[in-house]
């Protein structure tokens, strides 16, 4: 038997188990009430593993039935991790572990990013409405831009999910990570504008199509960053082709496209709420998206409508 886990019964592997499914347990409104000091809005959480095997004791008439096992992690007090089985059933068993590893902990770094999101987003603001208005006639620095933005967020991205500890960085070490992005992505703007002339056009559009695909994908309830992944490259493909056959209306409509989702992204850095992402929902393990992305969309498209006509009108 292969998988992530293996049921044994009288030393026999019994049933073997994939990926399990995430759940988080809260608090009830009395014990959050009651605790002193104050505790997180969850107290543990539960992982059910479904075998990948038919449940060879399954009642009459459920043949297809499959072994459950739940695993069900408490917040303790202790360093020391204690299991309990508290139920084993012909088709379920359910373990309870408890542990300090098991409680909830505060990510330093989400705390950091969210103190200069308002700063951050002030930027994306007045880039912008640069970008919707005018960005036709700065085509080959919109280009060096976005090839800094793209260079600049992978160097950020990578240190922060694979040298920076979220649990425990300070805000000088992500002040820090920030300066060493930056400095890539000026060096990346400074050899793309020596291709601008040649490509500025195409790769905007392709900027501007992962502009449209990545809101529209939350639109349609798409989540996952495979998922969003895959879009946003179908997305940029598209935009380059388009922009080697329309380059006059592309340059225009892609800058105030793009201009348009830096400035949404903005005015959602600023005034929260943005779904940058999907959620998932605590109460029962589904994904759900909020619905003021449609607002932001709006705002997108109105932008993207406003800019584009404004640049067709007075660019030459």
């Amino acid at each position: 038997m292969k998988g992530q886990g293996i049921y044994v019964e009288n030393n026999k592997c019994v049933y073997s188990f994939g990926s399990a499914d995430f759940l988080a347990i809260p608090y009830t409104e009395s014990e959050l009430n009651a605790a002193d000091p104050p505790v997180s809005a969850n107290k543990g959480f539960n992982l059910t593993y479904t075998s990948n095997e038919k449940c060879k004791k399954a009642p009459t008439g459920k043949d297809d039935m499959k072994f459950t096992m739940i695993v069900e992690g408490m917040c303790g007090t202790n360093d020391d991790a204690t299991y309990q089985v508290t139920k084993i059933n012909n088709c379920d068993a359910t373990i309870v572990y408890t542990s300090k590893t098991a409680c909830p902990k505060t990510l330093q770094l989400q705390k950091y990013l969210d103190m200069i999101a308002p700063f951050l987003g002030s930027i994306f603001i007045v880039f912008g409405l640069i970008m919707v208005f005018v960005g036709a006639r700065f085509i080959e620095l919109v280009f060096a831009g976005l090839i800094g933005i793209a260079i600049g967020g992978i160097v950020f991205l990578f240190a922060y999910n694979q040298v920076l500890n979220q649990y425990s960085a300070s805000m000088g070490a992500l002040i820090g990570i920030l300066i060493v992005s930056f400095l890539f992505g000026a060096l990346g703007s400074y050899l793309g504008f020596k291709f601008a002339k040649k490509w500025a056009i195409p790769v905007v559009a392709a900027g501007g199509g992962v502009a449209l695909i990545l809101p529209l994908s939350k639109v349609v309830s798409l989540h996952g960053t495979p998922a969003l992944i895959v879009s946003a490259i179908v997305g940029a493909g598209l935009g380059f082709y388009i922009g080697l056959k329309l380059e006059k209306y592309v340059k225009r409509i892609g800058t105030a496209m793009i201009g348009s989702f830096l400035f949404t992204r903005g005015l959602g850095s600023v005034i929260g709420n943005y779904p940058s992402n999907f959620e998932d929902d605590a109460s029962n393990g589904k994904f759900k998206y909020d619905p003021v992305i449609f607002g932001y969309m709006a705002c997108f498209i109105t932008m993207t409508i406003v800019g584009s006509v404004f640049q067709i009108r007075h660019s030459r």
